[in-house]
């Protein structure tokens, strides 16, 4: 369900869409995860399944870096709320470097995946 990003959600509730969540979608589409090394290789695929999927990520990057991610994942988009609270209360912004430091997101775009999962 869309529950996060505030203007999808207004814009759906608007347009008279329904919220599903993507676990109770039938048929998810052709497309699947990637993910692709510096080499330009392909290092992982989504399977089919979730369960294999899951499997296929426990075994190549282990739990903790999962868990590591899911909590960057979740402490990024409490962050990003922040801006809505700043856009309701009028703020505006000349660079996006402000806006970004309004959320606390300014060292995002500067930094590395291995940095972000340390």
């Amino acid at each position: 369900a869309i529950v996060q990003n505030r203007y999808v959600a207004e814009a759906a509730t608007a347009l008279g869409l329904s919220r599903q969540l993507r676990s109770e979608a039938r048929g998810r589409g052709g497309g699947r995860l990637g993910i692709v090394g510096a080499n330009g290789r392909i290092v992982f695929e989504e399977a089919p399944s979730g369960v294999q999927t899951a499997w296929r990520l426990l075994s190549r990057y282990g739990l903790r870096p999962l868990h590591r991610l899911r909590r960057r994942g979740s402490e990024f988009i409490s962050n990003f709320s922040r801006l809505y609270e700043a856009q309701a209360a009028g703020r505006a912004f000349r660079e996006a470097d402000d806006l970004l430091a309004a959320a606390g997101l300014e060292a995002w775009p500067r930094m590395t995946c291995a940095a972000a999962m340390a």
